[in-house]
């Protein structure tokens, strides 16, 4: 008895280190480029396969979407467990960014909840970070989806909500930070192997000493 809860308490110990070690890991869609249909509810959708982290934070990373105005644009995105969170509203439904008409498109554009700039203060074609705190999506929305496991399958959905402007969407990610998830048939580390042969040390020793 003595013996098993050693090597219980030298295993849990060799692993705490790693499980809170965190890890960031970006992932960009494999999708082929996509027309978005003008004034069209339905939009399009694209998929990219998430690592298995638990999420501390998430941020949605737009490299190239070109559009001749996108504050037309309604931006949603999906997470392998189901949930599903609105990021942009259009101009239509009083979304943050103002209704230009000009291409101004997104280009490397970050949309990260800890960013000090908004979106709505920046032009386009909006490269860098930004968050995107607006009263019709709420603070920090990207932060709905810390604690899930990020494993699976993220759909982003992009539809245009006005008429005459149209645009195209080629490519995108997302930015994954959390603690990976433990594998329950790890093969244990050395840290843990030394943690373990030390205590059956100590234990063979004491027996001993009891002995003589």
């Amino acid at each position: 008895m003595r013996f098993a809860a050693l090597l219980a308490a030298a295993t849990l110990i060799a692993w705490l280190p790693c499980a809170a070690r965190g890890a960031t890991i970006a992932v960009s869609s494999t999708s082929a480029a996509q027309a978005i249909p003008e004034s069209n509810l339905a939009g399009i959708t694209s998929n990219l396969i998430g690592p298995s982290l638990i999420l501390t934070d998430l941020n949605l990373v737009i490299n190239r979407l070109v559009h001749t105005s996108v504050s037309d644009l309604h931006i949603e995105l999906r997470a392998p467990s189901g949930l599903r969170i609105v990021l942009i509203d259009a101009f239509t439904e009083s979304g943050l960014l103002i209704h230009k008409g000009t291409p101004d498109d997104f280009i490397g554009t970050i949309f990260d909840d800890q960013a000090p700039t908004n979106l709505a203060q920046a032009k386009g074609p909006y490269t860098g970070t930004f968050n995107i705190n607006h009263k019709s999506v709420g603070n920090s929305p990207l932060s709905q989806f810390n604690g899930l496991n990020a494993s699976g399958t993220w759909t982003l959905y992009v539809s245009d909500r006005a008429a005459k402007d149209t645009g195209t969407l080629y490519d995108w990610s997302l930015q994954f930070s959390g603690t990976p998830v433990q594998p329950t048939n790890e093969v244990p580390e050395p840290g843990t192997i030394f943690l373990i042969g030390s205590g059956i040390a100590a234990l063979t020793f004491r027996s001993r000493g009891r002995k003589g």
